[in-house]
């Protein structure tokens, strides 16, 4: 829990330095779904700027922890959105993430087989201030794993997610 804070105050120094005139961004965001929590580390790179359409790539690296399993992933995520308004900027999204994950319990290794995929979509909000932003996202998707097991049976299916976090713009 200390390093979730000492990184979470780490990028609010950084986003307090920042602009969101550029479109490049890092930030950070807690990710809360019906099968996993966790947080983790957001860049962004604008791709495409066409009056107020945008279309932005972001790349994360998120962290999960449940119980004795603990999953490492990789996420990119393609957002489309109207940011013809300064403070408030809506958008939608639809991504991909793929990573490993080990259990206590099997003592499976972390980067050895099964591994995690998931897909995903949803629409999401970015309050922007002076210095930053904060984000707020809903969506859904599907989690699989590569193993018959009762944990990657435990971390396949649907799920809801609600991701929250903030930018800082340089």
């Amino acid at each position: 829990m200390k390093c979730f804070i000492r990184f979470f105050s780490f990028v609010a120094i950084f986003a307090s330095l920042a602009s969101a005139n550029s479109g490049i961004s890092i930030g950070g965001v807690v990710s809360i779904d019906t099968i996993k929590s966790g947080g983790g580390i957001e860049f962004g790179v604008p791709l495409l700027k066409d009056g107020s359409i945008s279309l932005n790539n972001y790349i994360s690296i998120l962290g999960y922890g449940e119980n004795s399993n603990t999953a490492l992933m990789l996420q990119e995520k393609l957002a489309i959105g109207d940011f013809s308004h300064s403070h408030i900027r809506l958008y939608g999204f639809f991504g991909g993430s793929f990573g490993v994950f080990s259990d206590v319990r099997t003592k499976s290794q972390m980067f050895a087989s099964p591994y995690l995929w998931e897909g995903f979509c949803g629409g999401g909000v970015d309050i922007v201030t002076g210095v930053g932003s904060v984000v707020i996202e809903e969506g859904g998707g599907y989690s699989y794993t590569t193993s018959s097991h009762s944990l990657g049976t435990a971390l396949s299916g649907g799920c809801a997610r609600i991701q929250v976090g903030f930018r800082g713009y340089f």
